[in-house]
């Protein structure tokens, strides 16, 4: 089995990277699939498997098919990475040829992949550089780095700095300088003075008093509407107020209705009072306080009566 990429033959076949057993093992298969995907240069569907394959049952011969994969694909840095991974592996286990293989590649491929190099202005303390999401260590900083050809995110971050990010735009061959400028200061974040307890109580207060008000009109709105359908129905009449026994009834439930709507609203609006009162006399900074809130009725109303320590 042959492949050529670039105008380099290969020889691997699948005796060499697997031993074949009786019944094809499921790496084999994958290596099988790939093989076949690759030699209809369907790259992206290829290296999948063999990377799949490598993993449930490492061999050379897989690790370089995947090179030759990620070549097709365009991953020129990745596919550098796995070529010298094979070569130090064929030297390693004495497979002069492959090892020679590897060497060509890599040789190929060097002048190809393009780099990033950093400039760092003015490094920051527990400063940290990622390039394509991969961190790199300080030391690295101004070495080229190989990069697959595409877009590029590089970012940089420091505790307490405003982080910096850019994206660059690389194509076989380049030679990229990206210059990381100094990091500036994160600005402080003001610290919020706690609320006082009394606040939140204001907030109770206004908020419990406006939904008290809303029920409170939306009651005497249906109560004069039975009212007034009480006259619109014929069972009262306007000008001498008389109703049948019918009318009397509606006329008799609508004013206690409204009564009661009243007085709902009357409380909620003293509770939103209150609220309001409450919250513009808390003072800024927390202190014990005592406060005790009771609701008051009498023939004449209803209403909140308010004690404690303000």
């Amino acid at each position: 089995m042959r492949t050529a990429i670039g105008g380099l033959a290969i020889v691997l076949t699948a005796a060499t990277a697997h031993a074949q057993p009786a019944v094809p093992s499921r790496a084999d298969q994958l290596f099988d699939e790939g093989r076949e995907l690759m030699a209809k240069q369907d790259y992206a569907a290829a290296c999948p498997k063999l990377e799949e394959s490598q993993r449930l049952d490492p061999a050379l011969g897989t690790l370089l098919n995947i090179g030759l994969c990620d070549e097709g694909l365009g991953k020129l840095a990745t596919a550098l990475a796995v070529w010298r991974q094979a070569e130090e592996l064929a030297r390693s286990s004495g497979e002069t040829k492959r090892q020679a293989t590897a060497a060509e590649h890599i040789a190929a491929l060097e002048a190809r992949v393009p780099t990033v190099t950093l400039e760092v202005a003015s490094p920051s303390p527990g400063q940290q550089i990622a390039i394509g999401g991969r961190a790199l260590a300080d030391s690295a900083w101004s070495q080229p780095q190989p990069i697959d050809p595409g877009d590029v995110a590089i970012t940089s971050t420091a505790p307490d700095h405003t982080p910096f990010a850019t994206t660059v735009t690389l194509h076989e061959r380049d030679r990229a300088v990206v210059t990381v400028p100094a990091l500036a200061a994160a600005a402080p974040i003001a610290e919020t003075e706690p609320a006082h307890p009394r606040r939140a109580l204001a907030y109770g207060l206004a908020g419990g008093g406006a939904l008290a008000a809303g029920v409170g009109v939306i009651v005497g709105l249906t109560a004069k509407s039975s009212y007034d359908r009480a006259f619109s129905d014929g069972h009262c009449d306007r000008t001498t107020l008389a109703c049948d026994d019918a009318g009397q009834s509606a006329t008799d439930g609508a004013r206690k209705r409204g009564t009661i709507a009243t007085v709902v609203t009357a409380v909620g609006l003293v509770a939103i009072a209150a609220g309001v009162a409450v919250y513009v006399t808390a003072p800024t900074a927390e202190h014990p306080t005592a406060t005790a809130i009771a609701p008051t009725f009498s023939t004449d109303g209803a209403g909140f009566a308010i004690s404690g320590t303000f």
